[in-house]
Order: C-alpha cells, then structure tokens, then sequence
C-alpha cells in the first residue's frame, strides 16, 4: 500500500516538473523582442526601438516604457504596459489575454484630454516576423473610455466607449491565416458647446440648434490577403440634428506584398534625405510604382443623409434672401470658380452644378460615386485626372440627389465654366468692364459682400 502511495506521489511530482519548463520559460526580453521584431516591417531603417524594464509575475509581463531611438535622438514613453495570462507555445509565439495601458490623463492651458480603461485582447505575438500578416493578428480586439477632452475649461466632448473587433479566417493564430473582417462602434458620443467661451462658436451654435449633439461612429470592412481585396463597406459618423455621412471602397490588389512595398519606398526616401543620394529616391519611386500596378480601384462613395442642418444653414448663409435665389448664386459661383482656373472639363463642371441645385433646392441625401464599368487601376485614375479628357466616362462618376441620379438631362442648362470678364478686377481690387452697379458701389465705398440677399437675387435673375 505505501508502495502504491509512493508510485502516485512521485508520477505527480513527475508531471509538476515536466509542465514546470513551460511556466518558468516566460522571458520579458524574448517577448519584447519578438513584438518588435512583429513591427520591424515598418520602422524606419535606423530606428530602434526598446522596452523598459522587463518584469514576470507568474503569467504577467509588465514592462515600465517604451525607448525610441533614431537620427534625432532617443525619447523615452514612460507607459506601463501589462501583458496578462502569457503562456508561451512550442514554436516560441506569444498568446496574452490581454495587454492594458495606464489612463491618459493630460492638461495644458485649460486644456485636457482623459481617456479611460485602455485595453486590447487576445495578444497573438509570432515567432518570427511575417511582415504585414504578423502585425495585423496582433490583437483581437481593443476597447477605451470613458473619454473627455476639455477645452478652455468647458468639457465639449465625452465618449462612454470606442471599440474594435477583429474576426480572422481561419484563426488569429493559424499559420494560413488569409482574412480579416473589423468592425468598430462608438458608444454615447456627445458634443456639447453650452459652455464653450468662444463666442461666436456659442451664437452659430445656438443658431443651428448644435448646442447639444449626441453622434455615433461606425466602421466595417473587411480585408483579404491573397488578392488584397479590402472591402470598406462603411466608415461612417451620424450625429442627431446634423445628419450621416458615410464613406465606403473597394480596392484590389491590396496585398501585404503591395503595404511592404510603400514601406520599402518610405525607407528609400529617408536613405536619400540621409544622404543616399538620388539613387535612394529613384529605387523608392520604381518599388512603389510596380507595386502599384497591381492596386485597382472597383468602387468608392461618399454620401450624407440630412437631417435638417442643410437648411438651417442656408438660412443663416442666405441673410434672407429667397432659397431659390440663393441656390442659384451659389450654383453659378460653382461655374465662374471652374472658369477661373480651368482645372475641370465642363461636363464634370456642369454634373457638379446640376447637382447642387437638386440638393440645396430638397436636401435630403446627396452621393458621389465612382464606379467604373471595370476595375480601375490607380496608376490609370492619376492619368485621366492629369489628363481629364472625358474624365467622368473614365473613372464611373455618377451624383445621385435624393438616390436619384443626375442625367445628362439635368445638366443640359447648367452653364458650365464661365470664364470672368476680361478686367473686371485688377490688383487693387477696382471694377472694370463697364459694369455701372460695380463703379457706384466702388465709388460709395460699399462692402461688396455687404449685401448677400441682393447678389443673390442678382445672381438668380442672370441665370433664370
């Protein structure tokens, strides 16, 4: 029997000492390392980078700051960071439960921002570095707030929380790893300038009905490695009283060799700033050229949903002035600005004016679209802005108003570019070309921008 007892106390001692290796191989240094050595792919090339003070308490790694070091010198980031339930696997990765920074509390002249409860979750450090992949499956997610930032002395921003969430495919850790989809979200976002000092802040606020504005933040997308499909089918802000604007894209070719390609040509332009010479600048710009070869643009919008402020701003713009008069000035001020300068073709000129006219006369949505009838490459989209003959055909550019879309139709009796008159101001701001209401404004020593409601009206009756 004390046999037995025996044989059972000394397999369990056995099996302590064999998992003990496993507990005791938490190295602070080796986990610093590896973490950096993540991110190598886009340090400058003479940058170095250090954590401070490396600690282990059974399975917490603290470290007491970060140390940069490069051609201007060495700072020192006195941020504790804490890496909790570390466990270090067979192949030399890292997994944490999490990584939590101190709050952020900092003030300068009435001045402060506070941000809350950093944290990030599920910490996957690889073995070795595997440029981009790596550091995208760093964490999982990461979450803060409360969040306050205060300026001269009125607090006008607060956020209970900001978080993101990352999903991988097949898993954060898989060596196949070939996606990511990310979502992020605000939560109790609020605006508030009842007590800012500025005061002409305070009045546009008050006239807008702004004092108060509570908003929310969103972002989707998703992002895959093989062919560099990121897929951004919403990065938005929608604020109660103002209204939603919403930025969406989808690029091809988006790939970590194409991200480790920008990274190189940066390090090739900071060799030639060092003295490397042209050469350095020249390899940048042949590295960041092929890559972008690759890179194809498939869609991209940029919409905003109303929720009253369009109007509550013409009105305050207007000084009274009928709505359709001061439309119209404003749309034929978009005609005169492109004749000036002659930086777009009229058809594009016109869909701008065409559209314009469609919002501010029933502002409900407004969306700006380029959507070509085949992907686009961005090499191509630089050569038809440079070059914009028939530029809207080339890049897809569509204006919908209302989730209507603008026509040739719309725009047949806009007027396009409208070149000034020849004299009609010179250096000394003086009114030329025979225009009698402008010498007698000139002569009484009237503000020429004194009087919107008249231009307007002027304006309208020009082109009506």
């Amino acid at each position: 029997m004390k046999l037995h007892h025996l044989r059972v106390t000394a397999l369990s001692v056995l099996a302590v000492l064999a998992t003990a290796p496993a507990a005791l191989a938490l190295d602070a240094n080796d986990l610093a390392a590896k973490l950096i050595a993540t991110y190598s792919y886009a340090m400058p090339a003479d940058a170095k980078v250090s954590f401070n003070n490396g600690t282990v308490s059974g399975s917490t790694v603290s470290f007491d700051g970060i140390t940069f070091t490069d051609k201007d010198g060495t700072q020192s980031l006195p941020v504790k960071l804490q890496f909790n339930n570390v466990q270090q696997a067979a192949d030399g990765s890292y997994t944490a439960d999490s990584l939590s920074l101190p709050d952020v509390d900092y003030s300068a002249d009435g001045n402060a921002l506070s941000i809350k409860n950093i944290l990030f979750k599920q910490i996957v450090v690889p073995a070795a570095a595997n440029g981009v992949i790596g550091a995208t499956r760093v964490y999982g997610s990461a979450s803060a707030g409360p969040i306050a930032l205060t300026v001269e002395g009125a607090k006008v921003l607060t956020l209970d929380t900001v978080g993101i969430d990352n999903t991988f495919k097949p898993s954060q850790a898989a060596a196949d790893l070939a996606e990511i989809d990310t979502t992020g979200s605000t939560g109790g976002l609020k605006f508030d300038l009842t007590s800012v000092k500025d005061a002409d802040t305070a009045a546009q606020a008050k006239m807008l009905g702004l004092e108060t504005v509570t908003a929310k933040l969103l972002e989707q997308g998703s992002w895959s490695f093989a062919d560099g499909h990121l897929d951004i089918s919403e990065i938005s802000v929608d604020a109660d009283n103002i209204g939603k604007l919403k930025f969406a894209m989808d690029l091809t070719g988006y790939t970590p060799t194409f991200l480790q390609s920008l990274s190189d040509a940066g390090k090739s332009f900071a060799a030639q700033q060092e003295g490397g010479g042209a050469s350095a600048s020249q390899a940048g710009i042949a590295s960041l050229m092929q890559a972008a070869q690759n890179l194809f643009l498939n869609s991209i919008s940029l919409r905003f949903d109303d929720a009253s402020i369009t109007g509550k701003i013409l009105d305050m713009m207007s000084g009274g002035a009928p709505r359709e008069a001061f439309v119209g000035a404003l749309v034929e001020g978009i005609g005169e600005q492109a004749g000036s300068d002659n930086s777009l073709p009229p058809e594009v000129v016109k869909l701008m004016q065409a559209a314009t006219r469609a919002y501010l006369s029933d502002p409900h949505s407004i969306e700006v679209r380029l959507a070509p009838k085949t992907p686009l490459g961005v090499l191509g989209l630089t050569g038809a802005v440079m070059a914009p003959t028939d530029l809207a055909n080339q890049i897809g550019l569509q204006v919908l108003v209302n989730d209507k879309q603008i026509t040739d139709a719309d725009t047949a009796s806009e007027s396009g570019p409208v070149a000034a008159p020849a004299g009609s101001t010179d250096m000394n701001g003086d009114a030329g070309s025979g225009n009698d209401d402008s010498d007698q404004n000139a002569t009484d020593g009237s503000d020429d921008s004194g009087d919107d409601s008249d231009t307007a009206g002027g304006h309208a009756k020009n082109t009506n």
